[in-house]
């Protein structure tokens, strides 16, 4: 869901301040993933993890949405992406898209693997995907062993929330 943005970027943060920060916010994304591409070559060279939180990258909204959802890996997705069509040039405006966030989270997956001094102790290995870049650097130091960025997880536990919509004229919530 949205909040999960708010984890990644909260993630790479994190990473940013670790000793040795090895991750900026205007640093172009392909310094980190030289395999990145876009089919706007401008935007390919420049865009940084700024902008890919931001939605400011240059795709047409909700491109590239539904790749997670079919299960494809990390590979795919990124060679996926070089070919959707731009949607308008890059920072020209905001267009929502999970691809942004996806791509960010994979550098900070990666510049994670790279950073061992952040160990803490053995079973504390770095992370090798974007759901342990959040663990690692998230849940695990605030102790926050019941949450996870997999929905699937979240729901064999009792004590969780659902989405929900306010019924009109009802102070009640329903869920969907």
């Amino acid at each position: 869901g949205s909040v999960s943005k708010l984890f990644s970027a909260t993630a790479l943060g994190v990473l940013r301040v670790e000793p040795g920060g090895k991750i900026a916010w205007d640093t172009p994304i392909i310094e980190y993933m030289p395999e990145f591409a876009l089919k706007d070559t401008y935007a390919r060279r420049h865009s940084p993890l700024r902008d890919l939180l931001a939605h400011r990258f240059g795709l047409k909204a909700d491109a590239g949405d539904l790749y997670s959802r079919l299960s494809y890996s990390s590979a795919v997705i990124l060679h996926r992406a070089r070919s959707r069509d731009p949607g308008h040039s890059f920072q020209a405006k905001w267009a929502y898209s999970n691809l942004g966030i996806f791509m960010a989270q994979e550098a900070g997956a990666r510049l994670a693997r790279s950073t061992r001094d952040w160990i803490r102790t053995p079973s504390d290995l770095i992370s090798s995907t974007r759901d342990e870049l959040l663990c690692s650097r998230i849940f695990k130091p605030l102790r926050m062993h019941r949450s996870s960025r997999q929905q699937a997880e979240l729901f064999k536990d009792e004590n969780h929330t659902t989405a929900h919509n306010i019924n009109e004229g009802s102070d009640r919530c329903r869920g969907w």
